[in-house]
């Protein structure tokens, strides 16, 4: 029996000893108080099964979007949301931006589509050129997109977002924009206005990022195809979002200020830890995010793990080679211990 898979993804802090977790890129201030007490009001209705509709959370969310509920879509996490989509529209070629979020690629497994990619270049600093537009042929199905990228942290401005969804729309193609990171990037524009515009228009979000709540698995879908939505209900299991998850979404929707606050560290450490980290030989690519990635001639992965600090390997990302890491930008107490342990390291090479 397969006990173990080979995780892909950050935040495994379960096997190793790990001081400082910077492989996870989520709120540096943790889970807001306000959630963690709508969680601890769950456990007075546990005997009761869940709304399977998310009647009061997709209300909140529609408040907080400022859209129709009828246009909200939740599940266990984003990455249910991801995997339901894939099985739904059946795809039968699809265009991903790489490097980028594995989970993509992964839905798509034994669904018989042809994955093609559309590699962002390290020379053009991962930003994504306009030449995309000619990729969009009728011979698609979904284009794929994360914004801002993971793990590049780069954003695609608004301009060409807009062209990519008209030509898409044009071509008849699905448009999938991963938008799970764009509330960290200031003066960003989400393309959830478009979607009662455009039904080809998918967009992921989730809670996990921008309110700490990686352990609680509440992701959401804004879109106007609702026959999409159906095929999608049909293919999760009843009751994919649960009490606790539901309660506390209600409740990390009141939780701007807390993200702001976190939002506003983020910014004034970006700048630091960039330079910090330049100090230390090691090339960062500049994104916008909240989090860095990294291009080290040493085996920067080990190398911290040895020291108790654990980062994102990034060589398994396609597109990407040995040599890339990605890191969260945390609080200024911990960027300082990652500074300290780098500028070690860089003295020892």
């Amino acid at each position: 029996m397969l006990l173990h898979q080979e995780n892909p993804h950050g935040g495994d802090i379960y096997r190793q000893k790990i001081r400082l977790d910077y492989s996870a890129n989520l709120n540096p201030f943790g889970t807001p108080p306000l959630v963690k007490e709508a969680i601890i009001k769950a456990s007075e209705c546990l005997s009761q099964y869940p709304d399977p509709y998310c009647e009061e959370l997709r209300q909140a969310i529609a408040r907080k979007e400022k859209v129709s509920k009828e246009l909200i879509f939740c599940g266990n996490g984003a990455a249910e949301l991801i995997f339901s989509y894939a099985i739904a529209t059946k795809p039968k070629k699809v265009l991903i931006i790489a490097p980028t979020f594995c989970e993509y690629a992964q839905s798509l497994n034994g669904l018989e589509a042809e994955i093609t990619y559309y590699y962002l270049k390290e020379e053009r600093g991962f930003t994504l050129p306009k030449d995309i537009l000619d990729r969009i042929t009728r011979e698609l199905d979904t284009v794929y997109l994360c914004n801002p990228n993971n793990p590049t942290g780069k954003c695609v401005s608004y301009d060409l977002l807009k062209k990519l969804l008209m030509k898409c729309k044009e071509h008849s193609v699905r448009l999938f924009v991963d938008e799970c990171f764009l509330e960290w990037v200031r003066g960003a524009i989400s393309l959830v206005g478009e979607c009662s515009k455009y039904p080809n228009l998918f967009v992921l979000k989730a809670f996990t990022k921008s309110y700490g709540m990686a352990g609680v698995r509440l992701g959401y879908a804004i879109c106007s195809d609702y026959e999409l939505y159906q095929r999608m209900s049909e293919t999760s299991q009843t009751w994919n979002v649960s009490t606790c998850a539901q309660l506390a979404g209600i409740a990390a929707c009141k939780c701007e200020d807390f993200f702001l606050k976190a939002k506003t560290q983020i910014e004034l450490e970006r700048s630091r830890l960039l330079h910090g980290i330049k100090e230390c030989n090691i090339q960062v690519i500049e994104g916008e995010a909240n989090f860095l990635l990294l291009k080290a001639k040493i085996d920067l992965y080990n190398k911290l793990l040895e020291r108790g600090i654990l980062i994102r390997d990034c060589s398994n990302f396609i597109g990407l080679t040995k040599g890339y890491y990605r890191i969260a930008i945390k609080s200024k107490e911990e960027n300082d211990i990652l500074i300290k342990e780098m500028k070690e390291l860089s003295n020892k090479n």
